[in-house]
């Protein structure tokens, strides 16, 4: 947190001093709390007593009242004779000059006449009781929730014959006209014990239950004889409390004071004290503070030195100390010197290795990019011109010619992809991009090329798929196929009789399952690790049977670990091989103008009995192309081979090919005529297929003209190489060496895909 030596040792002193002064403000702040709890006992019991002698002056004072009323002839004579309108009257002019709330006369038998109607029989019955028990009374009692101080007097006629009581609440107003005499923050309330012992506070309707916190302080005030106060917590924190019982007039209620004093309230005026305290305290520590930096920053100051010159040699910069003294510090800067020379020798002997580490690695990069695009560009006249030669009419030994030159140049394709594919994962070049696929027609293509090759071998081909699981989801097609391929691949070239099967589940933690099984010749447990290592072959003896550069399943793995999943294997020596490819695919909504999935297990068998079975060449006919309605394609490619290669596969199914050398030529031919399509290689002179695609798309964003689809055809196959294409505007990229089928495979689709967009734009408007 703290950077600077300096800046801890300082934090180290003012924390220990705020630590001490801290200690001694709670020792204050403790003993202080002692004193003002023991100062306000001592002021609660004696503001109790006062209380009581409060109340005798008041119950003198109203029985000297009531008195003054019985003597009255007149009004003893109503009293006497049950002159109750009489009696009234004279209670009510009396009540009113003296301010008596309550004015009432309790006779003999019972009745009880008042100046107001509504009081009679409305009094508590122990209150009548009390008053014709004995010549005079006082005391409190409740009515209707309202404490009333009372006393009486006998009315004598000259015999008695009843009692003038005089009574006034004691209400909120008057206990804080109590509590004002103290010389404490007092607060005083009237508590009432209800009929299930609970005691209910009398003064504060907002907090009707709030003496329920009391019950100890209450019950042992009513067992003690001394008055005695003790400390209570309540709502607002701690505070010290005393009750006292009252005189009751109803021996059916309990009634009780209770005087309070909040321990924040008495120790309000101490707080002068503290912020003093607290002021002295701070004014310590910030010298505190001022002499610790002075005197830290004195010892650190060539500490700090010595790291700000590590910090320009991890810059590069020639860092040296300056070195003063002969105490540590100085022998460490003598050491950092020292050091300090021998890093930029080393330095200098790294940024030398490492230019001529960058240099061999650009040299092979650029190596490896142009042999691959060397290396695509004869493939592809090779492998096309190939195909197009094995669909015209040959015999038997032509065929079997132009079958080897086919099966050549796609080993050596597959081994170039698998050579570029293990440089991408070595650099960490590859990457993985997930998109909406129908995984139902993706397996139905790898399945018709694999099983045309099993059927080739005379082998049973089946495909396992529940329907349930065929759909849309979300994942990287294209590696996903490459894996499968694979393993696809090996299943049939080791297994020389029986049968391959694919079988697709899904797990229960919603990962989907790809296993390729066969009858071939299994594998030794023991060698299942080096299956997957790089350019390893588990029979590796110059008679060993099987070919291959030993790349696939690493290959397979690696990007299977890319994707979040990985591939498992299990087989025995002869008797077959299990691999397991697990993928976390998540389901996908198929995307607008999508073609929806076709059946699963039946049509895919369907589709590799068609591959596998020799048909006659394309034509114009079965391509449905008229000459009068041909489609006019644009080939971009500045080799020769390459378009002529590509001219003659569009040829045969009557296809017009227009043709231009390099990208600013296509440009121009865009804006000339309109195409149905256009092919585009990337890697050209003049100018490039990037910027070309870009240049036509803008035209068409400029112009509203249709978009014409555009598929990259290209030696360049790389991850990078595929999202700049797309991002440049491409609807899809092809690898070169292009086979017909693959090649009229994507530019069936591309148009499809235009037709469909056109068709919904027509639909929205």
């Amino acid at each position: 947190m703290f950077h600077h030596l300096r800046t801890k040792l300082t934090v180290l002193y003012g924390a220990l001093f705020a630590v001490a002064l801290g200690m001694i403000a709670l020792a204050v702040y403790a003993a202080t709390t002692r004193n003002v709890e023991h100062m306000v006992r001592n002021d609660l019991v004696a503001s109790g007593v006062v209380f009581d002698n409060l109340s005798d002056i008041r119950y003198r004072k109203m029985a000297d009242e009531a008195d003054i009323l019985a003597h009255d002839f007149g009004f003893r004579a109503a009293v006497g004779t049950n002159d109750v309108a009489t009696a009234r009257s004279a209670l009510g002019n009396l009540a009113s000059r003296f301010g008596i709330s309550l004015a009432f006369v309790v006779t003999q038998d019972g009745r009880v006449m008042s100046a107001d109607p509504r009081l009679d029989g409305a009094l508590p019955p122990g209150v009548v009781a009390t008053v014709e028990s004995g010549d005079s009374a006082s005391g409190v009692f409740v009515r209707n929730g309202v404490v009333y101080e009372a006393a009486s007097a006998p009315v004598l006629t000259p015999a008695p014959s009843g009692w003038v009581v005089f009574a006034t609440p004691l209400g909120p107003e008057a206990m804080n006209g109590f509590a004002r005499l103290s010389g404490l923050p007092l607060q005083a309330d009237i508590l009432e014990q209800g009929s299930d012992g609970s005691w209910v506070s009398l003064m504060d309707p907002r907090h009707p239950k709030a003496a329920a916190n009391l019950s100890a302080l209450i019950v042992h005030s009513l067992k003690g004889t001394a008055i005695k106060a003790t400390k209570i917590s309540g709502p607002d924190g701690g505070a010290v409390g005393l009750v006292r019982r009252l005189p009751v007039l109803d021996d059916g209620q309990h009634i009780l004071l209770l005087l309070k004093c909040p321990l924040k309230a008495a120790l309000a005026p101490y707080g002068a004290l503290a912020l003093s305290i607290l002021l002295i305290g701070g004014l310590g520590l910030l010298l505190l503070i001022g002499a610790s930096w002075f005197l830290a920053r004195t010892l650190t100051r060539p500490i700090s030195a010595l790291a700000e010159a590590a910090r320009g040699l991890q810059r590069g910069e020639m860092a040296r100390v300056a070195v003063a003294g002969d105490d540590e510090i100085a022998r460490l800067g003598l050491v950092f010197n020292v050091m300090a020379g021998e890093i930029e020798e080393r330095e200098t002997s790294l940024k030398a290795a490492r230019d001529v580490a960058e240099a061999a690695s650009r040299a092979k990069s650029t190596f490896l990019a142009n042999m691959n695009h060397e290396v695509r560009t004869p493939l592809n006249g090779v492998l096309g011109v190939a195909g197009l030669l094995k669909s015209t009419a040959l015999d038997r030994r032509q065929q079997q010619m132009v079958g080897l030159i086919e099966a050549s140049g796609t080993s050596l394709q597959q081994i170039l992809n698998d050579v570029l594919d293990m440089v991408e994962l070595d650099t960490g070049a590859m990457t993985i991009v997930a998109e909406p696929f129908n995984l139902g027609a993706s397996l139905r293509a790898l399945c018709a090329h694999a099983g045309a090759d099993a059927k080739t071998k005379g082998l049973t081909f089946r495909l396992e798929t529940p329907e349930a699981i065929i759909g849309w989801v979300s994942g990287d097609r294209r590696r996903i196929d490459q894996i499968l391929d694979n393993l696809l691949s090996n299943a049939v070239k080791f297994t020389a009789q029986g049968e391959v099967s694919l079988q697709v589940e899904v797990a229960s933690d919603g990962a989907y399952r790809f296993v390729v099984r066969d009858s071939g010749i299994g594998f030794d447990p023991a060698n299942l690790s080096r299956m997957f290592e790089p350019f390893s072959q588990v029979d590796s003896s110059m008679t060993r049977k099987f070919g291959g550069t030993g790349l696939g399943l690493c290959l397979a793995r690696d990007m299977a670990r890319a994707m979040g999943g990985d591939i498992s294997a299990e087989g025995a020596q002869g008797q077959g091989a299990a691999f397991t490819l697990t993928l976390p695919l998540a389901i996908a909504e198929q995307p607008a103008g999508a073609a929806a999935p076709q059946s699963t297990e039946t049509q895919a068998v369907d589709l590799i009995d068609a591959v596998a079975a020799p048909g006659p060449s394309p034509s114009n006919a079965d391509a449905g192309v008229g000459e009068e309605n041909a489609l006019r394609v644009l080939v971009v490619d500045d080799h020769p081979a390459n378009r002529q290669v590509i001219e003659m596969i569009l040829g045969s199914v009557g296809i017009d090919p227009v043709s231009a050398e390099n990208g600013a030529l296509a440009v121009e031919a865009y804006k000339a005529q309109p195409f149905d399509a256009i092919l585009m290689d990337l890697q050209m002179p003049v100018m490039d297929g990037f910027t070309a695609i870009s240049l036509i798309r803008r035209h068409e964003r400029e112009t509203g003209a249709p978009r014409t689809p555009i598929i990259v055809v290209s030696a360049n196959a790389q991850d990078e190489h595929l999202a700049a294409s797309a991002e440049a505007g491409a609807d899809s990229h092809l690898a070169k060496p292009i086979l017909a089928p693959t090649l009229l495979s994507a530019l069936e689709q591309a148009l499809d895909d235009a037709e469909d967009t056109a068709e919904a734009e027509r639909q929205a408007i």
